[in-house]
């Protein structure tokens, strides 16, 4: 940091001053930008970087707040921030050689952060500035909670920013009302979610509260790992709007059942489907749901003679479409194995940031401030195959949250709740062998996590796996989509003769080349699930 002036900014040098001295706010401005640049650089060395989540979304904040500061009270120009890194490094760099050695992935980091969120500042400090002048000119003296959520909403606005630049106009931010109208988004965006296919039944906090005040436990769904017929009894059942004695007819309603073999949709991976039997008709499952350990089956009737019915206290047959969860349970073994796979290749900042688990693929999201390259995406997918031609075993076990922490090199998304006990899947050595020895460095060369989904027992089972696209899909964060088993082999097939193709189309010209092209975009995916020629 210049020790007069920051560069490329149009106002008085830094003098020191302090508290109400400092007119303006000017000098406070100039440390916390200095601040912020050495606890950006200092953290991007160690092998962080500003995101979305956890740890990484404090850095993105520091980074917005030490670009506002320089803008509106230094009048800083378009991309200084990242201009002091050359400035910082030289300072540091002696004493800090970590900083010269990751002096470009710095700069180049806090340079694609800044513009974006250059960018995000320009699209919304209009709307804010006409709120804020519309508060103050009948009087008021806080900004509504709906008028900082559309900022967030649609100008991409982080809350913390927001309340700083009301500070600039005199303003406070109704921040119970901004919460409000966040869980307001939420919730529709659930309903919608679960309207998908007409299926809206959702058991919210009241309906929870309602089973908890019947003295109703929680859903055992321990026999989900099971893969047999399971025997039950409905203990609830709910419309979607309230809980009744009996149901009937065409309409879509929740099933609570004492103990369950269904998976619920959780941990990207998701939910089964199948059917319940009751005594009086057979009840269709399209989505299970889990709600404050209320495990809920949504569907409907069979059609069928008028008498179908269940009842609460009705003893039911549970039974799960297994040929479909057959499909799931490599893709989900798999996102572990890539998981593992990234991190060998791209380096150990690689942190998960989602997933989904589905019969048809598996797609992972994962922090990288670049897209993948070619030879790197072949790297990853050979250590995966490899693996699957190593036949694995893949192991599954329940222990101690705190035995399981200190396993080395195990693997959880950061910023989840996990139970205690939690269940730990490890590829290549069975639980027991890492808890033996949990230290040990040989666990870095295997892929262990957290999770409670449903996996193969080895890795021979996934036959395949072949990478289909991958992608950016926000800042730093990254998308990779990939098929295992028959839908792998198709696609390599596909790749081996669209490659032919290729070659062979080099040697043509004109009006059949066109056609050729025309040919391949006919393709509309793999036949080894129905649903793969429609995602």
């Amino acid at each position: 940091m210049p020790s007069t002036r920051l560069a490329g900014a149009g106002i008085q040098p830094y003098s020191g001053k302090v508290g109400s001295d400092d007119v303006g706010k000017v000098d406070m401005a100039y440390r916390v930008v200095a601040d912020h640049i050495r606890t950006l650089s200092f953290a991007i060395a160690d092998g962080s970087q500003p995101g979305n989540e956890g740890r990484e979304y404090v850095l993105r904040r520091i980074l917005r707040r030490a670009v506002h500061f320089g803008h509106q009270k230094l009048m800083a120009k378009q991309g200084f921030f990242s201009s002091l890194v050359d400035v910082f490094v030289r300072v540091m760099g002696d004493v800090f050689p970590e900083l010269k050695d990751n002096e470009k992935k710095i700069k180049d980091i806090i340079k694609d952060e800044e513009a974006s969120f250059e960018n995000t500042l320009a699209k919304g400090y209009e709307r804010f500035k006409k709120a804020a002048d519309a508060v103050k000119e009948n009087g008021g003296a806080v900004l509504s909670g709906q008028d900082a959520f559309v900022l967030w909403d649609t100008y991409g606005y982080p809350i913390d920013l927001t309340e700083v630049m009301a500070v600039d106009f005199g303003l406070s931010v109704d921040m119970e009302g901004f919460n409000a109208s966040m869980e307001e988004a939420r919730q529709k965006a659930r309903n919608a979610r679960y309207k998908a296919g007409g299926k809206s039944i959702v058991l919210d906090a009241n309906a929870t509260s309602q089973l908890r005040n019947q003295g109703l436990d929680s859903t055992n769904d321990s026999p989900k790992f099971q893969h047999k017929v399971h025997s039950s009894v409905v203990k609830a059942i709910y419309t979607g709007s309230e809980f009744v004695a009996t149901a009937s007819g065409d309409e879509d309603f929740g099933l609570v059942l004492e103990s369950t073999s269904f998976y619920a949709e959780q941990g990207g991976q998701i939910y089964d489907t199948g059917s319940i039997e009751g005594p009086s008709g057979s009840f269709t499952v399209n989505n299970v749901q889990v709600f404050a350990g209320y495990v809920l089956h949504i569907g409907s009737f069979l059609e069928g003679p008028d008498s179908k019915a269940l009842s609460v206290g009705d003893e039911v047959k549970c039974k799960v479409d297994y040929t479909r969860r057959t499909l799931i349970a490599p893709n989900h073994t798999c996102t572990h194995m890539l998981n593992f796979a990234l991190r060998e290749v791209l380096g150990d900042h690689v942190d998960q940031k989602g997933s989904i688990v589905l019969p048809e693929k598996l797609r992972f999201d994962f922090s990288h401030g670049k897209p993948v390259q070619p030879e790197d995406l072949r790297k990853i997918e050979y250590i995966v195959n490899q693996q699957i031609k190593d036949e694995l075993e893949v192991s599954a076990q329940e222990i101690k949250l705190a035995d399981a922490k200190r396993i080395n090199g195990l693997r959880a998304v950061f910023g989840e709740i996990y139970p205690d006990p939690v269940r730990v899947v490890s590829i290549g050595r069975k639980v027991e062998d890492l808890l033996a020895n949990p230290e040990s460095k040989e666990w870095l060369s295997i892929s262990t996590e957290l999770c409670g989904g449903t996996h193969i027992s080895n890795t021979r089972d996934a036959a395949a796996f072949a990478l289909i696209s991958e992608e950016g899909i926000a800042k730093g964060v990254r998308r990779i989509t990939a098929v295992t088993a028959e839908c792998a082999s198709q696609a390599m097939k596909l790749a081996s003769s669209i490659d032919t193709d290729i070659n062979e189309a080099s040697k043509l010209e004109g009006a059949t080349l066109e056609k050729e092209n025309w040919v391949h975009q006919e393709y509309t995916g793999c036949s080894c699930y129905p649903s793969c020629k429609e995602s």
